[in-house]
């Protein structure tokens, strides 16, 4: 599993909750952790999760989502003003939400595909390699 992958916000989501797809994606951050792979996820999934599971489970579990997120063996991509400025330019032409628009360009930097859940990736894969989780 030698490989650099930017994970999505319902990528780490189905990792903490134990989702389909969330065996695949602790696989990949064992291997990270290893030294075996590079695991990336952008900073605006930090807004995701805290909305997400705030609205789902409450502040208490966001945060301590927010927390174990913060100690996973990811490097965080910045939310740069180009990097948002890309993004806006992605969101021009996607029905996807600026969000995600934002971790297809954070992946498009650095060359590396999404991993996700999230169906609207489809309409980004011009923007950056994408793999479905199953």
């Amino acid at each position: 599993m030698d490989e650099r992958i930017l994970l999505d916000t319902t990528a780490i989501l189905a990792y903490l909750w134990g989702e389909k797809g969330g065996a695949a994606v602790h696989a990949r951050l064992a291997a990270a952790s290893r030294g075996k792979a590079g695991i990336l996820a952008s900073e605006i999934s930090f807004a995701e999760i805290a909305d997400v599971v705030g609205r789902k489970r409450g502040a208490r579990a966001a945060e301590a989502a927010l927390q174990i997120v913060s100690h996973l063996p990811l490097r965080f991509v910045p939310c740069t003003r180009d990097l948002l400025v890309e993004a806006g330019r992605l969101k021009a032409g996607a029905r996807a939400s600026l969000a995600d628009c934002v971790i297809a360009a954070s992946a498009a930097r650095e060359a590396c595909p999404v991993l996700t859940a999230d169906p609207d990736f489809e309409d980004l894969r011009g923007a950056a390699g994408v793999v479905f989780l199953r």
